[in-house]
């Protein structure tokens, strides 16, 4: 019997296969250890509670911290999720304006 194995990919082979145009415009993908998977769209009430989420953040959290909605995070090798708010301070901050390193995350999926 032929075993089958899964082959994972990294964040930089996953960033070359979108700027090579691999993925349609319209695919929303995230790459999560190492695999790469479509994520539903978002409606209404999902946009709704991230606008909420955001707001309580914003005002919770004082320099040097950044709240950033939709954002790329690169987490290790196979993992480069797209969370919908991120809190991290200035200095993780890159050139890209996505940060390298989250210093806490959190997620609004539930709505």
């Amino acid at each position: 019997m032929e075993l089958t194995r899964r082959r994972r990919f990294t964040v930089d082979e996953f960033g070359a296969m979108s700027d090579a145009g691999v993925f349609s415009p319209d695919e929303h993908l995230e790459l999560i250890d190492g695999e790469i998977l479509e994520v539903s769209k978002e409606g209404p009430p999902h946009r709704r509670t991230v606008n909420r989420l955001t707001r309580m953040l914003t005002s919770a959290f004082e320099d040097p911290y950044v709240i950033q909605v939709r954002a790329n995070v690169d987490l290790g090798t196979f993992d480069s999720p797209e969370p919908d708010v991120i809190v991290f301070t200035e200095t993780v901050r890159t050139t890209d304006p996505s940060p390298t390193r989250a210093r806490s995350c959190s997620q609004s999926r539930s709505a």
